[in-house]
């Protein structure tokens, strides 16, 4: 039984390791770590990558507030999600 418990809970320290809280999407070295496996795993296909920059982010943060900021981030990570899934 301990064992499962610390298999259950590693799997859930990995998983909070993969993805991003506020956005649902992966954090940076996750998706570096699956885009390479992916791309490894398929040489003869093309892909495409989004990346985005809010510029001036901190003066948003610091005119809205961060809990609309954080609003405005999980949204954004739900959209993205929801275009790929």
């Amino acid at each position: 039984m301990k064992n499962i418990i610390r298999m259950v809970e590693s799997a859930n320290a990995l998983n909070e390791l993969e993805f991003d809280d506020l956005t649902g999407l992966y954090t940076k070295q996750a998706f570096l770590r699956h885009a390479t496996e992916r791309v490894a795993s398929n040489p003869d296909k093309q892909f495409g990558i989004l990346a985005l920059d809010i510029e001036n982010f901190r003066l948003t943060n610091s005119l809205y507030g961060e809990q609309k900021c954080d609003e405005y981030l999980a949204f954004l990570g739900k959209l993205i999600n929801d275009m790929i899934t």
